[in-house]
Order: C-alpha cells, then sequence, then structure tokens
C-alpha cells in the first residue's frame, strides 16, 4: 500500500512538471521564429550550424533541403555575384541565402500567431489552388500560404525584401531601376 501511494505521488509530480513547463510547439511559435534565416545575410554556413547538414536538389546544387522538426527548409542560395559571365540574379557572393521556404508538416504554425497584423498583408489565390490563400508583404518579402480546406499553413517563404531588391537585384543593379512593388 505504501509503494502505491509512492507511486501516485511520483506521478503526480511528473504530470506538473510536464504540464508546467514552458516548451513551445510549431503552433505557438511567432513568425520572427520563421525569420531567423534572412535572406541575403546569411550564407550556407550558418544556415548550417542552425540545422544538420542538407540534402543537394537533383537538378540544381544551389537549392538545399534541411529536415526540421516541423517539416522541411527549403534553401536556394546564390551561384554568384553579377559580376560573372553567366546570367546571375542576385550581387552577392555565392552560398549566400537567397530565398527560404518552410515546408510545414507536423502541428503547423496558426495564422493568427504568425500574422499579429493581417492589414501590412495582401491575398491572392496561391497559385491555381483555388482551396489556399497566399498573404503576403512586398517590402518584406514574406509569403505565407494558408489551406481554407484544413485551415493550415502549408508553407512560409521568406524572399529578399523591397530594399534588398533595390540593392542587390542584377537587373535593378546593372540599369539603376526600383524594383516593381
Amino acid at each position: 500500500m505504501r509503494v502505491e501511494n509512492l507511486l501516485r505521488v511520483i506521478f503526480s509530480l511528473i504530470l506538473v512538471i510536464v504540464l508546467s513547463s514552458n516548451f513551445y510547439t510549431q503552433s505557438s511559435l511567432s513568425l520572427d521564429y520563421w525569420l531567423k534565416i534572412t535572406p541575403l545575410k546569411n550564407n550556407k554556413e550558418s544556415v548550417e550550424n542552425m540545422f544538420l547538414k542538407g540534402r543537394e536538389g537533383i537538378n540544381n546544387k544551389y537549392i538545399v533541403s534541411y529536415d526540421a522538426y516541423y517539416g522541411v527548409a527549403l534553401v536556394e542560395y546564390s551561384t554568384g555575384d553579377c559580376k560573372d559571365g553567366i546570367v546571375k540574379l542576385w550581387n552577392v557572393p555565392e552560398w549566400t541565402v537567397i530565398e527560404v521556404t518552410y515546408l510545414t508538416q507536423d502541428d503547423p504554425p496558426k495564422l493568427k500567431g504568425l500574422l499579429k497584423d493581417l492589414g501590412n498583408y495582401k491575398t491572392r489565390t496561391a497559385g491555381d489552388q483555388t482551396d489556399q490563400v497566399e498573404y503576403y508583404n512586398e517590402k518584406m518579402g514574406i509569403s505565407i500560404t494558408y489551406s481554407l480546406t484544413t485551415k493550415t499553413v502549408m508553407e512560409i517563404s521568406v524572399k529578399p525584401s523591397f530594399t534588398q531588391r533595390e540593392k542587390y537585384d542584377c537587373s535593378l543593379v546593372k540599369q539603376k531601376k526600383k524594383p516593381k512593388n
């Protein structure tokens, strides 16, 4: 009988500790969490310090996928600056992050947690998917695809911001043009 009571006390303590501990799930993460990797600032080395070594794309070694606890992070890297002889898109060193797309799988983040100020985002149908809405902010370079069917965030993409495009987009740098909004 004493052993039973002791086991109940231990079980109760463990349950209290687990329930009161402050652990985060993906669904409770704010947008700041998803912006850790910044286009045109981070490079492959800094990304690989956040994740384990990635897998290069079959047709393009500059697109690398990384496994993460929430799904997959696809990172596109620069092929080099505008001065190189072949076509370049961004005036940054090779292996600089160009775009990050997070494909959520388990415990997708809540849309309200990501978009606290919906007024800063425009919406459009996500490609030809009529059951998906894309919330985007060109100025910030953020795009979030939301499924109306499953009521979940499908992916989060971070691209160069409006200001970054002005400085680093090869077609704009060469011609001194302003990016289209």
